[in-house]
């Protein structure tokens, strides 16, 4: 089981590098820069970067920093949350994209998988706390541990690096996690429930 989730995970990571050559491809056979896809703050045509905001990165720095971090969480996620993992992404690239798309400062393009990694870190820490689960709150105290000083950036903006999306990725993964805190929980049966 743990060998189909690495997959998932490398499979998902292998994507983004895929998609990122592709736009150097198209960069140079027809002059288009995908990164113009990424999310336009309250721009009509920027409303489709909400989709694609995660996919997209600027260099291949860019990428680098992110492919880590998001083969990690995503990797935990689906150990502890297999079932969820799809539905929570999606949560996280809607919510915390839209969030983007609302509330960011319309001079830049926001792109990138930094969204996504804040929001797994989100959901992870605050999944514990929502599911009152033994196993999911030891996940909390290891992402808090492991990833703490990350959310730290939260309260710093730094140029070129969209903290609009690392903010709404946060919240959107606590969202996420309250959203889904009753979902493959295993329901008390009538003789053990506790009145």
């Amino acid at each position: 089981m743990l060998s189909q989730n690495v997959k998932t995970a490398l499979t998902a990571v292998a994507c983004l590098w895929v998609i990122f050559f592709l736009g150097i491809i198209s960069s140079q056979i027809w002059s288009v820069d995908i990164r113009s896809f990424g999310i336009q703050p309250r721009e009509t045509e920027g409303l489709a970067g909400i989709l694609f905001w995660p996919f997209l990165h600027g260099n291949i720095f860019h990428l680098l920093a992110n492919s880590f971090g998001l083969f990690f969480l995503l990797l935990l996620s689906l150990i502890f949350f297999k079932k969820l993992t799809i539905l929570v992404l999606i949560i996280i690239t809607l919510v915390g994209g839209g969030a983007v798309w609302v509330f960011a400062g319309r001079d830049t393009i926001h792109i990138g998988a930094s969204g996504l990694i804040f929001g797994l870190i989100g959901f992870m820490i605050s999944g514990g706390i929502f599911r009152k689960e033994l196993k999911a709150l030891l996940l909390s105290g290891v992402v808090l541990f492991l990833y703490g000083g990350l959310l730290l950036t939260l309260l710093v903006r730094i140029p070129g690096i969209s903290w609009h999306g690392h903010l709404f990725g946060f919240l959107a993964g606590v969202f996420a996690a309250w959203v889904t805190r009753g979902i493959g929980k295993e329901k008390e049966t009538a003789s053990t429930a506790r009145g």
